[in-house]
């Protein structure tokens, strides 16, 4: 599966770079669902593989692994502007679709499962409805997956945010290079919301850790409303940017904890 991902992924962000102006289908072919099926796929792999590897600190091991994703918001936002304006459009997609895939390629090489767990899937097979119904009927299990489900479709604005920062702080009158470093500040700040409260996780549990950090994460994007100045929102900006960092970090962590066998995460 990580190679399907990452072959898909590497494909859709080079066709990208062919993406012509008014051509919405041709964007949303490549970058919805070619890159989003792609980064879903390498997304849960990677937290199941690092889950199946980590026993005793799973949570900061799986934190670790996620900022990553905080370190790309951080730098790739910043590149691509330079870019754009140096190279063009085309150009500039090219060469962050080739440092993509020199990075999607390493992690699918270095990648690999315990090997204890690989000789049992391999003598075992079982049918999917066996899988699933075990699942299904997990109660705990299942309140936090509908929990997540409906924080997407419900307050799908937690996550939109990171896309429209900049517009949002252009709305509040702040200057347009301000703006562009406020996605930055978010994901720069996502990076220790990530990794700290991971740490913690694993010595006073997944579940205390999480519950705190997703309100203050509700509690913050509130506090928008009342930065009208350019230190308030980028203390804001930082706030939320941790608090969705914790949250998004130890999400899978729960997840994973939940498990019965290694075998379950992923």
């Amino acid at each position: 599966l990580i190679y399907a991902a990452a072959a898909l992924g590497i494909f859709s962000n080079f066709m990208l770079s062919l993406a012509k102006p008014n051509q919405y289908y041709q964007i949303f072919l490549t970058q919805a669902l070619g890159m989003g099926t792609s980064m879903g796929l390498s997304w849960s792999i990677s937290m199941a593989v690092t889950a199946a590897h980590f026993k005793r600190h799973r949570a900061w091991a799986m934190g670790l692994v996620s900022t990553g994703g905080g370190l790309s918001g951080t730098v790739i936002p910043i590149m691509m502007n330079r870019l754009f304006y140096s190279i063009g459009f085309g150009s500039a997609m090219r060469a962050h679709a080739g440092m993509n895939a020199a990075l999607w390629i390493s992690a699918a090489l270095l990648m690999s499962m315990p090997r204890e767990l690989q000789k049992k899937q391999a003598s075992s097979r079982v049918k999917i409805h066996e899988v699933l119904v075990p699942f299904l009927r997990d109660g705990p299990y299942m309140m936090v997956t509908v929990g997540y489900a409906f924080r997407q479709v419900g307050f799908p604005k937690l996550t939109l945010l990171f896309g429209f920062i900049q517009l949002f702080s252009i709305t509040k009158g702040f200057s347009s290079s301000f703006s562009f470093y406020t996605i930055a500040i978010l994901n720069g700040s996502s990076i220790l919301g990530r990794l700290f409260p991971n740490y913690f996780a694993d010595r006073f549990g997944v579940i205390l850790t999480v519950i705190p950090f997703t309100f203050a994460m509700s509690i913050t994007m509130l506090s928008f409303l009342a930065a009208h100045t350019p230190v308030s929102f980028a203390l804001v900006c930082a706030t939320y940017g941790f608090s969705f960092g914790a949250f998004f970090g130890l999400l899978p962590t729960v997840l994973a904890s939940l498990a019965r066998s290694p075998s379950e995460v992923g």
